[in-house]
C-alpha cells in the first residue's frame, strides 16, 4: 500500500499524490509482468533488501516504461516500511536495442533522448554526443565531437575512464560504473557495438545522474543505523530493567519466607503449645473434641507455611546449591505431581551470585511445571554440562507431546517469553527444540565457571532462620506430648 510518493511518480506514471496514495501498487496496475513483482517480494523477504533491477511499469496512459527499480525495508515507531525508488530508463534500453539493430537508429535516439549519450570510436575519439551529454559535461557538441572523450575528464576520472575503456575492448563485454563528479553522484554504462570482423568497433555510453538515488540511500541508512542505536539502548535498559526486577523478585521472597519462618510459623506453634495444654485441662468432651480439631488445624497451619517457606526459599538451594537444590526439586516434583526427573552431570560447577543460581532453579521448576501441564509424559530429564568453558548448560528434556514452535499456546509462549527474557538478563540464552510428537528439549545456557560444587555463604539470617527450624519441631513434639 503505498503511504507517499514523490512528483517524479506523477511525472512518469501519470498517477497524482491523491490518486496513488492508500493504493496498493497492484490495485493501479503499474506491474506489466506479476513475476518480477513476485520474484522482488522473494528477494526482499530472503535477504532483507532487493538490489536495483530493470522492471516493467505501466503508465497511466498504457504506456510502458523500463524502471531501474529497488528497495530496503526501514523501521519507524516500531512499523516496518519500505522505501523503494524507481529510475526510468526507457531510452537507454531503447538505445541498447538500437546497438543491436544498426548505428541509424542509434543516430535517432540521441537528439530526444533524456539520457546522456555519447558514441566513441575504437580509439576513445567521440564520434557524437546528444545535448543532454553534453550539458552534463558542460561542453559544447562542435567542442566536443572529434575529440578525445577522456580529455574532459578530470585527471583522476579520465584515468580510471581509460582503464574501464581498454577493459572493454579486451574482454567486449559491456561494463557499468558509479563514481562521483563535482559532488553529482553519476551511473555510467559502456555498451560495445560489435565491427564485421568481431572487433569492437564503438563503444555506446550512457551517463545517469544518481545524486538524488544516492541521497535517498544516505539518509536511509543514517535513519537505519539511529534507530537500530535507538533498538539497542533500549534493549540493553530493558533488559538491566528486568534483571533489576528479578533481583527484586529474590529479596521479596526472601523477605517474606523469613517472616513466614520466624514470625508466623513462630505463633502458630505456640498457639498449638497452649492449646495442647488446654485440652488436659479441660474435662469436658466437647472441649476436648474442640481443643483436638483446632490443634489438627493447627498442624495443617503450621505445615502449609512450612511448604510456603519452602517454595519461596528453599534452605536447600541457599545453604547446599543449585545441584542438590535440583535434586530436591526432582523428589518434589515426583511425590506431588506423578513426573520422575533423572538428573544427569553437573558434578563441578560454580554459579557467580544468589540472583543467577536462584534464576536457574526457578527456570528448571518452571520447565518441569511446562512439562507436567504440557508434555503428557510421567518421565522427565534434567542433563547439566559445560558449553565451552564459561558457559553452563542445563537441559530439560521430555520425550512427550511436544509443539510447533510456530503455533504454541499463549501460557507457553509467555512461559517461554519470560525465562528467555531473564537468561538474556544475565548474560545467557535460552534454546527450545520442539516438534510435534517428538518431545521437547529446552537449554538454559548461564555464565559458569568451572569448581567445586558451588555453596552460597550463609547470611546471619540464613543461619538463625536454619536454627529456628531446628527448635520448631521440638516444640511441636512437647505440645503433642
Amino acid at each position: 500500500c503505498l503511504l507517499d510518493v514523490n512528483d517524479a511518480f506523477e511525472n512518469v506514471l501519470g498517477y497524482s499524490r491523491e490518486e496513488a496514495v492508500g493504493q496498493s501498487v497492484m490495485e493501479l496496475g503499474i506491474w506489466v509482468d506479476p513475476g518480477q513483482r513476485a520474484d522482488f517480494i522473494r528477494t526482499l523477504r530472503e535477504r532483507g533488501t532487493s538490489p536495483h533491477r530493470i522492471v516493467q511499469f505501466r503508465a497511466k496512459t498504457g504506456e510502458i516504461h523500463e524502471m531501474l527499480w529497488g528497495g530496503t525495508p526501514v523501521t519507524i515507531r516500531g512499523e516496518t516500511l519500505l522505501l523503494t525508488t524507481a529510475i526510468d530508463i526507457t531510452d537507454r534500453v531503447r538505445a541498447q536495442e538500437a546497438l543491436s539493430k544498426s548505428e541509424e537508429n542509434l543516430q535517432a535516439m540521441f537528439d530526444g533522448s533524456r539520457e546522456a549519450i555519447m558514441l566513441l570510436d575504437a580509439k576513445g575519439v567521440v564520434l557524437n554526443a546528444n545535448a543532454a551529454m553534453c550539458e552534463r559535461l558542460n561542453i559544447a557538441a562542435k567542442d566536443f565531437v572529434g575529440t578525445q572523450a577522456f580529455d574532459v575528464l578530470p585527471p583522476d576520472q579520465a584515468k580510471t575512464s581509460q582503464a574501464w575503456f581498454h577493459e572493454i575492448l579486451a574482454t567486449r563485454r559491456p561494463k557499468s560504473f558509479e563514481d562521483e563528479r563535482n559532488g553529482r553522484f553519476m551511473e555510467s554504462h559502456l555498451y560495445p557495438i560489435m565491427g564485421p570482423s568481431g572487433e569492437v568497433a564503438r563503444i555506446a555510453v550512457f551517463v545517469h545522474d544518481i545524486t538524488d538515488r544516492k541521497r535517498a540511500e544516505r539518509v536511509l541508512q543514517e535513519s537505519h543505523d539511529e534507530l537500530e542505536k535507538n533498538v539497542r539502548e533500549r534493549t540493553s535498559k530493558l533488559r538491566a530493567l528486568a534483571a533489576q526486577l528479578t533481583q527484586a523478585e529474590h529479596r521479596e521472597r526472601r523477605r517474606i519466607a523469613d517472616v513466614l519462618h520466624e514470625d508466623l510459623q513462630q505463633r502458630l506453634v505456640a498457639m498449638q503449645f497452649k492449646i495442647s495444654g488446654l485440652k488436659m485441662l479441660a474435662g469436658k468432651e466437647s472441649a476436648a473434641r474442640d481443643t483436638e480439631w483446632l490443634l489438627q488445624e493447627l498442624d495443617r497451619t503450621i505445615q502449609l507455611s512450612r511448604d510456603l517457606t519452602i517454595r519461596l526459599r528453599p534452605p536447600v538451594l541457599y545453604e547446599l546449591g543449585l545441584r542438590p537444590a535440583l535434586e530436591w526439586l526432582a523428589e518434589k516434583t515426583r511425590s506431588s505431581f506423578g513426573l520422575i526427573v533423572n538428573i544427569k552431570g553437573g558434578k563441578s560447577f560454580h554459579l557467580a551470585t544468589d540472583e543467577l543460581r536462584v534464576f536457574a532453579f526457578e527456570a528448571v521448576s518452571e520447565l518441569l511445571m511446562n512439562v507436567v501441564k504440557h508434555a503428557g509424559t510421567k518421565v522427565a530429564k534434567i542433563k547439566i554440562g559445560w558449553q565451552g568453558k564459561d558457559k553452563l548448560a542445563i537441559e530439560v528434556s521430555d520425550k512427550g507431546r511436544g509443539f510447533d514452535s510456530a503455533r504454541h499456546t499463549q501460557e507457553t509462549t509467555f512461559g517461554l517469553f519470560s525465562i528467555r527474557e531473564r537468561t538474556e538478563a544475565f548474560g545467557g540464552r535460552l534454546e527450545i527444540a520442539s516438534r510435534p510428537g517428538k518431545g521437547t528439549r529446552a537449554t538454559l545456557i548461564l555464565p559458569a565457571s568451572p569448581g567445586p560444587i558451588e555453596r552460597a555463604r550463609e547470611s546471619p539470617r540464613t543461619a538463625a532462620g536454619r536454627k529456628g527450624r531446628k527448635t520448631a519441631p521440638r516444640r511441636a513434639s512437647a505440645a503433642k506430648r
